[in-house]
């Protein structure tokens, strides 16, 4: 399945640093869309499909009190040639 067919909602630009975390590793990425079914990040290292992630990151206009953490679940990844 294509990454057209997969999506559902409409996607926006979100341009943000994000931190994550695998199991209790702390890591940085860069979060480049978002959309009531997920965000797309930009990482250093590829995340096996399936992997289990807290995503922390602050709301565009919100104060840093406000930051929003989620455990989520990596999908898919894309290699940078073949990102959105």
């Amino acid at each position: 399945m294509g990454t057209a067919e997969r999506r559902h909602g409409n996607r926006v630009t979100f341009s943000h640093a994000v931190d994550y975390f695998c199991w209790d590793r702390p890591k940085k990425a860069q979060a480049l869309e978002i959309s009531a079914e997920g965000i797309f990040l930009r990482t250093d290292e590829v995340l096996p499909e399936g992997s289990m992630v807290t995503l922390r990151l602050q709301l565009p206009g919100a104060p840093r009190a406000l930051t929003h953490a989620r455990l989520s679940r990596v999908l898919y990844w894309a290699t940078p040639c073949s990102t959105p």
